[in-house]
């Protein structure tokens, strides 16, 4: 596999998320993806990944997610560390976050 290539993939993934675009996040997992949500839970599914992503979606007039640090390991999962702000009633909220993405093929099939 062409290294970064799973880098770009989690790139636009971001940029589908900044975008606030269903179609296109949701094209980034496969049918059998698992989001692991920092607070113990789980999401299998398209649809169930959507649920948790549009709980915060749906309530902010603008998503700005920006990467400090990228960084794709030996097996192909990356890494990540940034910061994600949320335009909430004309105020902006930022929150650190990470996260870890294993990638099959071009679609993200599991992220911690």
């Amino acid at each position: 596999m062409k290294a970064g290539r799973n880098q770009q993939v989690i790139r636009r993934l971001i940029d589908a998320v900044s975008d606030n675009d269903k179609d296109r996040i949701l094209s980034f997992f496969s049918d059998d993806s698992v989001y692991h949500h920092p607070q113990g839970s789980k999401a299998i599914g398209q649809e169930a990944i959507w649920h948790i992503i549009a709980g915060v979606e749906d309530q902010v007039e603008q998503v700005d997610w920006q990467l400090d640090h990228l960084q794709e390991t030996e097996a192909g999962s990356v890494l990540t560390e940034g910061r994600v702000r949320h335009l909430i009633n004309g105020d902006w909220r930022e929150f650190a976050v990470k996260g870890e993405f294993e990638i099959r093929g071009s679609k993200v099939t599991q992220w911690h």
